[in-house]
């Protein structure tokens, strides 16, 4: 949903209307458009979508996984996404350390 994230923005239902009815089933969340997750959650069952996956923070994964994987839980979503990476971690010694974040969650 990340590529739509402004659609979503001016009209949220709308948008995810317009994913169903070109045949999408399943979306990666990129955040909640403003939303709970039991709101985005009620959003997508109404829509006929499922969350097969969702980006989540890396710091996040560094400081409290646990909501995430709640998150996760509720949207019933497969996969937890680490998206970006600032660019001053993308030495070798920080994707080693983001790794072992990873891991770890």
């Amino acid at each position: 949903l990340y590529t739509v994230r402004d659609a979503l923005a001016r009209d949220f239902d709308g948008t995810l209307a317009a994913l169903a009815a070109a045949g999408y089933q399943h979306v990666e969340t990129a955040g909640y458009a403003g939303r709970s997750v039991q709101d985005f959650r009620a959003a997508l069952d109404r829509h006929g979508l499922h969350a097969a996956s969702m980006h989540v923070p890396i710091q996040q994964f560094r400081t409290d996984v646990a909501a995430a994987i709640a998150d996760a839980r509720t949207l019933e979503a497969g996969w937890l996404v680490c998206p970006w990476l600032d660019p001053a971690e993308c030495t070798e010694a920080g994707y080693r350390a983001a790794g072992e974040v990873l891991a770890r969650a």
